[in-house]
Formats: structure tokens, C-alpha cells, sequence
């Protein structure tokens, strides 16, 4: 059975869709306000200024996996709040800072079993 545009169903997919469609570029736009940054010299590799810590929140799989995601604004808060209410996610922590991945999985290992 195939859904028409007048079908409750379709509508509520479509606009979900609407809504996922305007976060995903608010995302992209942070994101590459965040790259412009890297490009003005502020990665202290290049030009000898601190590298900005990034922001990340990590959840515990039902299977025991750590998952660990970049948080690049209060935009995500709904990725948040989603996995916070799956049945297959454990706990939910962060958003915390770490300047990297490594540092930012030993931070969630730490927050996760603490």
C-alpha cells in the first residue's frame, strides 16, 4: 500500500524529513564555521596558538559498545534526548570537552563507569 501526499502517515514522514533536512544544514553551517577557524590558524600545529577543545557525547549500546559522537551545538540536543530515551542505549553522558578522540573515548570510558 503506497502512501499519498494526503495521507496522515505521509505527512508526519514528510515533515520529520523537513525538520531532520533544516537541522542537517544548521549542522553543516557549524561545521564549517568550525573548519574557517582551522583555516584562520587557529590549529597550534601551524601557528602556535591552542587548539580549541572539541565538544562530544558518547552512550553505552545495550551490547556493551561505547558510541561516541561530536557535538557541534545545542542543535543535537534532540540526538541527545533520543538516545537517552532508547531502549537499546545503557547511559548517556556528556556533552564534555577532550582536544581529540583518544582523549574524548578515556573521557567517556571514565564518565560511563563512574
Amino acid at each position: 500500500m503506497k502512501s499519498e501526499p494526503n495521507d496522515p502517515v505521509w505527512v508526519q514522514k514528510a515533515k520529520r524529513n523537513e525538520e531532520r533536512n533544516e537541522k542537517m544544514n544548521l549542522m553543516n553551517s557549524a561545521q564549517k564555521s568550525n573548519s574557517r577557524a582551522f583555516d584562520e590558524g587557529y590549529d597550534g600545529i601551524r601557528w602556535g596558538k591552542p587548539t580549541p577543545s572539541l565538544e562530544w557525547y558518547a552512550y553505552r549500546h545495550a551490547t556493551g559498545t561505547l558510541h561516541l559522537k561530536r557535538y557541534f551545538s545545542e542543535l543535537q540536543q534532540g540526538d541527545i534526548d533520543e538516545a537517552i530515551e532508547s531502549d537499546f542505549v545503557v547511559k548517556v553522558v556528556g556533552p564534555f570537552s577532550a582536544d581529540n578522540r583518544d582523549e574524548a573515548i578515556q573521557e567517556a570510558r571514565r564518565l560511563l563507569n563512574g
